[in-house]
């Protein structure tokens, strides 16, 4: 038993853990969905989609997200792109900060990258 616990229990934490960053990783390419379909719409400014995505992450309770829009694969204003326009959003996120276990198992981040057309 003393040999079998702790493997057990490092096991549990790394299995936890791991469905932890799993979950996350869906919840950011979520956002980064829906963030890009608002963005293609006529009449979005990047201050209200990017607002839009962070309170979206904010219910899902992550914190501190880079988000990114992009136009035909440049940072610039939404409000200037023209019909058929790439329009991109990324979402990065440090693992570090959605982790459960202190100094947890994963390093790095997290990205969410989603792209539409503009209407």
């Amino acid at each position: 038993m003393a040999f079998a616990i702790p493997v057990l229990i490092l096991m549990v934490f790394g299995l936890f853990e791991f469905s932890r960053i799993y979950m996350i990783q869906h919840l950011l390419q979520d956002a980064a969905r829906v963030g890009c379909r608002n963005a293609v719409m006529q009449g979005s400014t990047n201050t209200k989609i990017i607002g839009q995505v962070t309170q979206t992450l904010r219910c899902y309770g992550i914190q501190g997200a880079e988000i990114n829009l992009l136009v035909n694969n440049q940072k610039t204003d939404i409000t200037n792109a023209i019909p058929n326009d790439q329009i991109t959003m990324q979402i990065l996120v440090s693992s570090s900060s959605v982790t459960v276990v202190p100094n947890g198992f994963f390093c790095g981040s997290l990205t969410a990258t989603s792209s539409r057309r503009k209407y």
